[in-house]
This record gives structure tokens, C-alpha cells and sequence, in this order.
């Protein structure tokens, strides 16, 4: 094994995975209460009480769900999906951030390695009004937290270690290896104390559960104008829609059939042979990514 010693803050950045959709009928999700008090959560007829600075582990079967929190109620879609999901009540603010491990025994190299990625892990965050910059993180408040969009490698309770071991094979070349986390605001500031300008707060999400609108697969922007073809953004919402009736097999059955459908050559053909096909072109690409993207979230607000 080959020890990699944590050397100093480093920057936010993506890694990409799947949801592993076999099978599988139900998801897990972590329930976080990042405040400094006591919160009451009830999910359908469940009602948890999450002290401060922490979270419970609820799993859901696949089909819709509702949501209560501070006299708000939100309902949602659940589905499989084997990444880890967070799901944030609160609608607080949550962090990735990266820190980078190096090789004791080349600190120069990894100083190198690192210098030459750090710029790939800068984001555009609106440090105030007009005023854009590149920063060392991605923030989110969204009421779910998927892994898939926001990978980690150490989750809200799990703190950094000070070492981290690779396989010799794997790090032959490897002086410098970043990892992610994803924090809590207030555990992210003690993080990158240092980098934020003294006595600067981030702006408090105000949405709340009410607020947040429903999920639309295909929604009307992305809608192909030719009439002749307006159709198939119905039928795609229409099968999306389904999936609010059905539960168990049958849930997985449906889903199944939608997440087919950007590979479904009656769908493309047809359109093809209508006269829009120029048109419909400029948008198929879009309408398939995101009928691909269902397959990797874990929930959707349908309400």
C-alpha cells in the first residue's frame, strides 16, 4: 500500500457515475439536519425528530412520497437508484469541497500534478451582486442532494482523514490524489477558514418546501414547435406521469419503458418523416439527455 499524506485545502470538482437501476425497488435516503437545533420531519405517516448536527437514514419504496417540515409539505417521486442521496428539509446550504492528498515521497511532483488540474476545479459562484468568480466549491440547496451530481467520497458525517492509502499499482505515476466531501455550512467554513474573506456570510436560502416547483421531463422550452411533432414531448411526459400511479413491478416496469425511450427508433423516425425533422434535430439531443438523466436522480418533486 502506498500512503498519501493530506497536504491543504484544495478545490470542489465532479466525478461522474450511474445509478445501477436493476432490480431494485427502493432508495435510500439520508434525512440531514444541519442546524444547530432539533428538527421534526414526517415522511407519509413517519415522523423523525433529527437532533442538531445530525440525520437519519429513511428507506423508500419506489412510488410517491410527501413530505412535511416547519408546516410546509412537498410531495415527491421516488425511484431506485444506487448512488446516496441527501435529502435536505431545511433547503440549508451544503458544500463539496476537495481536498489534496500527496505522496511524502515526491511532494514536488504532486505539487506539479496538482497545478496542472487546480484550474478544472474552479466554479463560477456570484460572490455578489454582477460580481462572478471562480471558487473553490459548488453550493447547493437543493431538497435532494444527489451523489450522482455532486460526487463525494466522504459524505456530511464523515470527516477527511489526515492519510489515505491507494494500491501501488494504481499510484505508480499518482503523486497527488484529490477527494471530496460533501459539508454542511457550518462545517465547511471551519473547513476553508483562510480562503473566504473575513466575515463573510453566504446568502440564507429563503425557498421554501412550497416554493419548489414540479419536475417536467420535457418541458415546454425544449418542446419540438412543429406541430407534427409536439407529440412526442406529450408522450414522454405522459409515460413520466405514469409513474405516479404505479408502484412495486409495475413502477419498474414503467420506468423501464421511459428510460427506453430515447433509444426508441419508432419515436425518431416518425419524426424524421414529418416536416420538421431540421427542427426537431436542433432539440432531440436535449429531450434525450434528460430522459437519460431520470435513470440517475433518485427523486422528483411532483407537486
Amino acid at each position: 500500500m502506498k500512503n498519501v499524506y493530506f497536504a491543504f485545502l484544495f478545490f470542489t470538482g465532479l466525478l461522474f457515475s450511474s445509478c445501477d437501476n436493476k432490480l431494485k425497488s427502493t432508495q435510500d435516503f439520508w434525512i440531514d439536519n444541519p442546524l444547530a437545533h432539533e428538527i421534526v420531519v414526517a415522511v407519509d405517516e413517519t415522523e423523525y425528530k433529527i437532533p442538531p448536527l445530525a440525520g437519519v437514514s429513511v428507506t423508500l419504496e419506489s412510488g410517491v412520497h410527501n413530505l412535511k417540515y416547519d408546516g410546509q409539505s412537498v410531495d415527491f417521486l421516488s425511484k431506485r437508484c444506487n448512488q446516496a442521496v441527501v435529502l435536505n428539509p431545511t433547503l440549508s446550504n451544503y458544500f463539496l469541497g476537495y481536498n489534496a492528498f500527496f505522496d511524502e515521497k515526491d511532494l514536488e511532483k504532486g505539487d506539479e500534478q496538482l497545478e496542472k488540474i487546480t484550474e478544472a476545479y474552479l466554479f463560477d459562484y456570484e460572490f455578489e451582486p454582477g460580481d462572478v468568480v471562480k471558487a473553490p466549491f459548488k453550493l447547493t440547496n437543493d431538497l435532494f442532494i444527489e451523489r450522482y451530481d455532486y460526487y463525494w467520497n466522504f459524505d456530511v458525517i464523515t470527516p477527511f482523514p489526515s492519510v489515505v492509502s491507494v494500491r501501488e499499482d494504481a499510484a505508480s505515476a499518482l503523486s497527488v490524489l484529490v477527494q471530496s466531501k460533501l459539508f454542511r455550512e457550518k462545517d465547511y467554513l471551519e473547513f476553508a477558514n483562510g480562503i473566504l474573506p473575513e466575515g463573510y456570510v453566504f446568502p440564507k436560502n429563503t425557498t421554501k418546501l412550497s416554493d419548489l416547483q414540479p419536475f417536467v421531463l420535457v418541458p415546454e422550452e425544449i418542446y419540438p414547435e412543429c406541430q407534427d411533432a409536439r407529440y412526442i414531448g406529450d408522450e414522454i411526459n405522459a409515460k413520466f406521469d405514469s409513474l405516479k400511479i404505479v408502484t412495486g413491478d409495475e413502477f419498474n416496469a414503467v420506468l423501464f419503458r421511459l428510460e427506453r425511450m430515447s433509444y426508441d427508433d419508432r419515436i425518431i423516425n416518425r419524426t424524421l418523416e414529418s416536416e420538421c425533422e431540421e427542427e426537431f434535430g436542433k432539440k432531440l439531443l436535449e429531450i434525450d439527455r434528460r430522459i437519460r438523466s431520470v435513470g440517475s436522480k433518485s427523486a422528483f418533486v411532483i407537486n
